[in-house]
């Protein structure tokens, strides 16, 4: 699962390469690690289609129109309390982040909840040469790096949560 993942994330950073021209790219790991018992499962892609329209990197429907990240789901609220963990996908020095956002979907507390903070407990990282990823839904306080932090591809940056406009766990990487 983890090198599907590493495979996912790779495929889409190219095809995010391709689309913006960046000449030097960073090698982007897998950002979760996903349970071996049941494993993660990508709920949306990259919209690769300029239009109004929306489409995945395989002409498909795994997208929104505009959406820019990757949306990696745990199946259970089971993960929650066990806690599935977050890595920094490249090296880079941590930007900005938030903790301070409970875990609770929306269709508990409503969007107005989560107005203008729809990201929720988040991390930004920049990587160099324009690039940076930001990590979305984190769980409330499971954040282990600060602002100025240097991090390594594969270190633990945080947890999976419900944080943010969310209906589901997941983690949303940004680039």
């Amino acid at each position: 699962m983890q090198r599907r993942l590493a495979a996912v994330v790779a495929a889409w950073v190219f095809l995010s390469w391709a689309q913006t021209g960046v000449a030097q790219e960073p090698r982007f790991d897998s950002p979760v690690a996903c349970p071996a018992t049941y494993g993660c499962v990508v709920r949306n892609f990259v919209d690769m289609d300029p239009t109004p329209g929306a489409h995945d990197q395989n002409c498909g429907n795994l997208t929104y129109d505009g959406h820019k990240g990757i949306d990696i789901r745990v199946p259970d609220s089971n993960s929650l309390v066990r806690g599935v963990e977050v890595f920094a996908a490249a090296r880079g020095t941590v930007l900005r982040l938030r903790d301070d956002m409970p875990d609770v979907s929306i269709r508990e507390t409503g969007t107005e909840a989560v107005k203008d903070r729809e990201a929720g407990n988040s991390i930004i990282i920049d990587h160099g040469n324009g690039w940076e990823t930001q990590y979305s839904h984190l769980r409330l306080h499971s954040i282990k790096v600060r602002p100025g932090d240097i991090v390594r591809p594969g270190e633990v940056i945080g947890l999976i949560g419900l944080s943010g406009n969310q209906i589901g766990l997941l983690l949303s990487l940004t680039l």
